[in-house]
């Protein structure tokens, strides 16, 4: 996990689905232990927000959330592989690599 980098608009996602799921760590503690991995939680940048518009209608015919694009922004902005579980998104046209873990 070392290198890795998310958004903090999926950063938003993953704590939400802890809580939903009775997680009792608070949002920072979770985080202090997500970067211990070696995540890098970015910010979203108003860079970002625009190449997530921008993805919005070569990823619509796929069903991708704005969680998904943000995903895809902050890889393409940082020049990175965009990491997913979402098979859909090998079916995807873009500049950066795309790997599906399952």
């Amino acid at each position: 996990m070392a290198d890795a980098a998310m958004s903090a608009v999926n950063w938003a996602e993953v704590v939400q689905k802890a809580l939903a799921h009775g997680v009792s760590a608070s949002p920072a503690d979770l985080r202090t232990d997500v970067e211990a991995l070696g995540v890098d939680v970015r910010p979203f940048t108003a860079s970002q927000a625009e190449i997530a518009a921008s993805l919005w209608s070569s990823t619509k015919h796929l069903g991708l959330s704005l969680g998904d694009r943000a995903c895809l922004a902050l890889a393409t902005e940082i020049g990175a592989t965009a990491v997913t579980a979402d098979a859909a998104w090998a079916r995807l046209a873009l500049s950066i690599p795309v790997q599906v873990v399952r």
